[in-house]
């Protein structure tokens, strides 16, 4: 199954590594209705909050993570939530 993920833009190491795994869409752009998980930097917290309130998705914070541990966690959230 082919996922879509809302990324911010700042994650481009994450973005290069999922580029070729997943559908990629900008957060800023995304319709969150639509898309199988976030990936956010986790930088701010009240986005953090605001996303795991309006969202039922998985929401990764890739803060202190790099673009590998960010796919084993996506992977995981997405294997979990669509069981």
């Amino acid at each position: 199954m082919n996922y879509t993920v809302a990324i911010e833009d700042n994650l481009t190491n994450v973005n290069q590594e999922l580029d070729t795994k997943y559908s990629l869409v900008k957060l800023k752009e995304a319709d969150l209705d639509n898309v199988d998980a976030v990936i956010l930097n986790g930088k701010d917290e009240n986005v953090m909050d605001m996303m795991n309130t309006i969202t039922e998705v998985p929401v990764i914070n890739a803060e202190g993570l790099n673009a590998s541990q960010v796919e084993s966690a996506l992977n995981q959230k997405l294997n979990h939530y669509r069981s």
